[in-house]
């Protein structure tokens, strides 16, 4: 393909060896040009976000908040729609705003949190503060906590679990990083498993 991409384009060399067909040209050109960009709008939501966004209340910067995922000490954490990026996220918000150190807390979870790239640790994607609301926006993990999947899982499954539990807990700590308040409640299982 190199050496041919020198006497045609790359698009009609693909062609020629029967990796794309015209119809599929035609879309990645198109989606290149920006045509197929141009044509949504960025802070357009899905249908299952819409009734949500209606609501400003439910608006935190670019984030459309929808349902609530959990609760804990300090927070909690929606399903959110990111409009600009287009896609789903988890994100956490302080529950007290009353308590400062819980706003530079929030922030260093997320600095912390950010450093860590782990195929079996959150990403962090964004953190910032709208309306005196502090946030923290995540990978939103869709299925289930450890403590409620485990019913389900068989115990092959289980030591799978905990085997990805210490490799992530193993990698968090070559990183001096030490999670102080892990139980399966905090540990979730994907549909994939």
């Amino acid at each position: 393909l190199r050496n041919k991409s020198k006497e045609s384009s790359l698009g009609e060399a693909l062609l020629e060896k029967g990796v794309l067909t015209p119809d599929q040209l035609n879309e990645t050109v198109r989606i290149t040009r920006g045509d197929l960009l141009q044509q949504t709008r960025p802070h357009e939501l899905p249908p299952e976000a819409v009734p949500y966004g209606e609501n400003k209340a439910n608006h935190l910067g670019k984030y459309v908040l929808t349902t609530v995922l959990g609760t804990g000490g300090i927070g909690e954490v929606f399903r959110a729609w990111d409009t600009e990026l287009r896609r789903w996220v988890a994100v956490k918000v302080l529950k007290d705003l009353s308590k400062a150190n819980g706003r530079d807390w929030l922030r260093r979870e997320a600095q912390v949190a950010a450093g860590l790239d782990h195929p079996n640790i959150t990403r962090v994607y964004d953190v910032g503060e709208e309306n005196d609301v502090p946030f923290i926006a995540m990978q939103l993990i869709e299925g289930q906590s450890l403590e409620l999947a485990q019913k389900e899982l068989s115990l092959p499954a289980k030591v799978l679990a905990s085997r990805k539990i210490a490799e992530a807990l193993q990698y968090a700590h070559g990183k001096s990083v030490i999670h102080r308040d892990l139980k399966p409640a905090n540990v979730m299982v994907d549909r994939e498993g």
